[in-house]
């Protein structure tokens, strides 16, 4: 006896469902397999925390371009702690002619910062006359670094 095609495509059609169900109950079973977590992770394939420090200029909306030598400037930048555990920095304000011939460090802090959490700086420095534009570089002890050009402002 002959059994209809349609019934034959049901039945594979069943068991290829039954197989996809199997095989993802499987894959949840092995993933929660502490030695297989163990040993996807020393494979680095599952996701890890990045670990990571940012920084960026507070209020780039405000942010003056224009200096006056032997005048104070305020220079206004945000540092946020994502390694995982409480990190020390020491920042560096430094300004750099156009030319890159003349450099001065203008200012220095060390702080500490626990993790997950943001401060901001405003620092005041007085910028030396070392041209029509310099460059003000703001350094952490860990790489990070921005910096951006200010104009000298010319004399009314």
């Amino acid at each position: 006896m002959r059994v209809p095609s349609h019934f034959r495509n049901h039945q594979l059609m069943r068991m290829l469902i039954a197989a996809v169900i199997v095989t993802i109950f499987c894959v949840l079973i092995v993933l929660n397999n502490a030695a297989v977590k163990r040993q996807l992770n020393a494979w680095q394939l599952l996701p890890r925390h990045e670990q990571l420090t940012e920084l960026f200029v507070s209020d780039r909306q405000h942010l003056v371009l224009d200096y006056t030598p032997g005048h104070p400037n305020a220079i206004g930048f945000t540092v946020v702690n994502d390694q995982g555990q409480t990190a020390s920095y020491i920042y560096v304000i430094t300004v750099i002619s156009e030319t890159g011939t003349q450099k001065q460090t203008l200012q220095n802090a060390a702080f500490s910062l626990a993790s997950g959490s943001k401060k901001q700086f405003t620092a005041s420095v007085v910028i030396p006359d070392m041209g029509k534009r310099v460059k003000v570089a703001i350094t952490l002890s860990s790489g990070q670094e921005i910096n951006y050009w200010l104009q000298r402002q010319v004399s009314k």
